[in-house]
This record gives C-alpha cells, sequence and structure tokens, in this order.
C-alpha cells in the first residue's frame, strides 16, 4: 500500500484538471497518471474516492486501472508542493487550479494513480462514433452492475480509449442504487446526451 511519501517521489508536473481534481504526471512513466482531490471540499470528492478506495482492486472491466490509492492530511508543505507542480505545469495562472482543489491545513485529502488512456473522448481513429457510444455505455452498465451504483456526467472529458479499443471510464460521479441499476440502453442514451457538453 502506497503512502504520501511514494505519490511525492512520483509526482510530476501539472497536466490537466477537472471539476473534482488535479491531475500530475507520474514521473516514472508516460502511461499512468495522478489525480488529487479535496474529500473535505465537496460530499461528490468524498465518494468519488471512497468509490475508488473500495473498488480499485477489483478488476472491473470498464473501469480506469488504479495502482496505488492513499488518504492523507493537507499540510502546509504539502500544499506548498502541490502548488509548485500546479506552476510548473500552468505557468501562466495556477490560482484557479489551485481552487478546484480549495485546501485548507487539516483538510483529508486523497491521491490515486491511474493508467491513462491513449485517447480521450470519442476521438478513437479506428472506431466509429456508433462503436465508440457503445463501448463507453457498456463499460457503464459493467461498473454500475459490479458496484451497485448509477454513474452520471459521462462527458467526453471522462472517459477514453485504449488502442486496442476498450473504452475506460476515468471520472465520473455516482449514486449507490443497490439492485435497482441503469439498464444498458439508459447508458447509451446518457452517454449520447453527454457527449454534446464541453
Amino acid at each position: 500500500q502506497a503512502n504520501y511519501g511514494d505519490f511525492l517521489r512520483w509526482m510530476g508536473q501539472y497536466v490537466a484538471h477537472g471539476d473534482m481534481g488535479v491531475l500530475l504526471a507520474d514521473t516514472r512513466s508516460p502511461y499512468r497518471i495522478i489525480k488529487v482531490v479535496n474529500c473535505a471540499s465537496l460530499p461528490t470528492h468524498c465518494r468519488q474516492a471512497e468509490f475508488f478506495e473500495k473498488n480499485w482492486k477489483e478488476n472491473i472491466e470498464g473501469l480506469v486501472k488504479i495502482y496505488s490509492f492513499t488518504y492523507f492530511t493537507a499540510t502546509k508543505p504539502m500544499m506548498k508542493t502541490l502548488a509548485d507542480k500546479i506552476s510548473q505545469g500552468y505557468p501562466r495562472n495556477a490560482f484557479p487550479i489551485l481552487q478546484i482543489l480549495d485546501m485548507e491545513e487539516g483538510n483529508e485529502m486523497s491521491m490515486w494513480l491511474m493508467e491513462q488512456t491513449d485517447y480521450v473522448g470519442l476521438t478513437h481513429p479506428d472506431l466509429s462514433r456508433e462503436e465508440m457510444i457503445d463501448r463507453v455505455a457498456y463499460a457503464a452498465y459493467n461498473i454500475g452492475m459490479r458496484t451497485g451504483s448509477f454513474l452520471t456526467d459521462l462527458y467526453q472529458r471522462n472517459y477514453g480509449f485504449m488502442k486496442d479499443g476498450s473504452a475506460i471510464i476515468f471520472d465520473f460521479c455516482h449514486e449507490f442504487v443497490g439492485q435497482d441499476v441503469q439498464d444498458l440502453a439508459g447508458y447509451k442514451q446518457n452517454v449520447i446526451m453527454d457527449s454534446h457538453v464541453e
């Protein structure tokens, strides 16, 4: 089980960000990426961290592969390290990106090391749009069935494809629904609607 010190050694500069967290490079491999979230800032952030904590070792088809996961407490030195990494990758104005993390000393934070997809969104060069939508919908459906969750926010920035054509979902919101999971047709409709959202 990796700890904060391990992640600190692996942590490279800022790569990208989303609504829930910030992505940093893994200095050891271009095929892996580190996501950092502040569990204290919003309930959705906490739920996503809890979801990955519970399921990252379950080898669920369609869910991004997680190599390491940890929780840690925000400290001033750690906050400075993250700010420096973000500034290195985004020197123009790191402040809005830091606001996504909204860190305060003592906050519970989480990080996980995950695989990086070869393509993001509906961009696989060897698949039609319809094929890609079907594969993303099945990935979401399978994750939902395996975890008893209903996945939302299936925007193009939240999933991608490997070169072999497999769809991988790496960011989402979810609610635990038990047996009352969304069916495959419903997920396909959601992917189609969400694909038009920037």
